[in-house]
């Protein structure tokens, strides 16, 4: 939560999306997503006001926070949640590599990949575009498999409470079987 300059990278990405500054309604703010080389940033957009939110607007007012390690720690202790964010451009070239696998099927099949990690993880991608619209970053959240865990323990114990459930009644079918008998031979 500290101030610092604009980066060069930042300020030529805004003079190629003038966008950004133009805002069609006095109350109309706009954000989003921008890959810049160092980190991606997350930005909001809006027009300068008076208190009472009319117009004309003054100007442009632009804040952002950097996509670092240190703000993606925050979002795990904030969610509760082990998040790691991937770089579309920067992912290994490997067509074989486990992250490849994800984004091709992100892109063919649905907006959200969920997989099994273990009995006991399991992750959730999702491709997050950038201002523009474009495809820029993997989103990886892990989640326990709380709920998985416990309906196989309930599945475990309704097997075992059928399987005693039936043999009582076995036995008991039996021991009267047997009490019929012996009274249909009397």
């Amino acid at each position: 939560n500290k101030r610092v300059p604009l980066s060069q990278s930042l300020k030529e990405y805004i003079k190629a999306n003038p966008s950004i500054l133009e805002h069609s309604e006095s109350n109309n703010c706009r954000g989003g997503l921008i890959l810049l080389p160092e980190n991606p940033i997350i930005f909001s957009s809006c027009p300068i006001l008076t208190t009472q939110m009319e117009g004309p607007s003054r100007g442009t007012m632009i804040v952002g926070h950097y996509l670092d390690r240190e703000t993606i720690k925050e979002f795990c202790q904030t969610t509760r949640f082990p998040l790691n964010f991937y770089r579309l451009d920067r992912l290994p070239e490997k067509s074989n590599h486990y992250l490849s696998k994800i984004v091709k099927k992100l892109d063919r099949q649905s907006s959200i990949w969920i997989q099994p990690q273990n009995d006991k993880l399991i992750s959730v991608y999702k491709i997050l575009e950038d201002f523009s619209g474009k495809p820029a970053i993997l989103l990886e959240v892990g989640m326990s498999r709380e709920i998985y865990q416990h309906s196989r323990s309930t599945l475990r114990y309704l097997i075992a409470s059928l399987a005693i459930f039936g043999l009582v009644f076995g036995v008991i079918s039996e021991y009267l079987l047997e009490k019929s008998i012996k009274v249909w031979q009397k």
